[in-house]
């Protein structure tokens, strides 16, 4: 953001169409082979009363949309109490409207890496500038990030997302395996993590407590999976090495057949 404006970059391999605008939020159409997704960039308005057409179009556009969708920008409010430092603290009536706004389409909070307070006049420090996402975009480009890079030409954070998959040295993706769900410990595992108290939306609480229990189910995998498969492979083996002696005797040790 500078000066009032923003700018956007986009791989060169996507066609990009301007799909809206409502409310000082742009919302394009990236489109790539056999894909397509959305991207909502916004420049939020300076008053409670000026950012109610901004969150009017949102949740218009919001139920329109069965494709991944980004939104991102300077909202110039806060969604937490907490996400501003110096100057006048935050009143819980200035993030009612845009706490509402996330729940209903069942939105959330994109991860996020470097500045946590994307905007700065030298004496407040605020988080103004987010990235937000929906369950599709949560599903098929969860491994994205929302890079808040360092503000060196402007007050504002740039947002840097990165969009290309994981290379191969990335870290293996978890996967639930059914044998989980018949061990002892599973449904203890679970019902302790599902007891944390976590700030949010709903979708936001459920997928923080997902991947709360990716170690734990880990753990349970390492401890008592993985070693279920090795017995299963020097078993494997053992039956292997029989089969080998009992055909090299033509079957005449009826001890070793047996």
């Amino acid at each position: 953001m500078v000066n009032g404006y923003y700018f956007c970059i986009f791989p060169h391999n996507m066609d990009i169409f301007t799909r809206s605008y409502i409310g000082k939020a742009n919302t394009y159409l990236a489109k790539e082979t056999y894909k397509k997704e959305y991207l909502t960039v916004v420049y939020g308005k300076n008053t409670i009363e000026e950012r109610k057409s901004l969150w009017d179009g949102l949740l218009r556009i919001g139920p329109n949309i069965s494709a991944p969708w980004c939104i991102c920008g300077d909202f110039i409010t806060h969604l937490l109490c907490t996400n501003r430092i110096g100057g006048q603290g935050v009143a819980a009536h200035e993030t009612r409207d845009f706490q509402q706004v996330i729940e209903a389409p069942n939105l959330a909070n994109m991860k996020a890496t470097g500045r946590m307070y994307t905007w700065s006049n030298g004496h407040v420090w605020s988080t103004i500038e987010r990235a937000l996402c929906n369950d599709l975009w949560v599903f098929h480009h969860g491994y994205l990030t929302a890079q808040f890079k360092e503000n060196c030409f402007s007050d504002h954070s740039p947002i840097h997302i990165e969009h290309h998959r994981p290379t191969g040295d990335a870290r293996r993706p978890f996967r639930f395996l059914n044998i989980f769900a018949d061990h002892e410990e599973f449904l203890q595992i679970v019902d302790t993590i599902w007891g944390t108290q976590i700030q949010g939306n709903a979708m936001f609480r459920v997928w923080q407590k997902l991947k709360l229990c990716k170690d734990p189910l880990k753990g349970l995998k390492n401890t008592h999976v993985d070693s279920l498969d090795r017995r299963v492979q020097e078993a494997r083996e053992k039956l292997q090495i029989i089969q080998a002696q009992v055909t090299q005797c033509n079957g005449l040790d009826t001890g070793l057949a047996q």
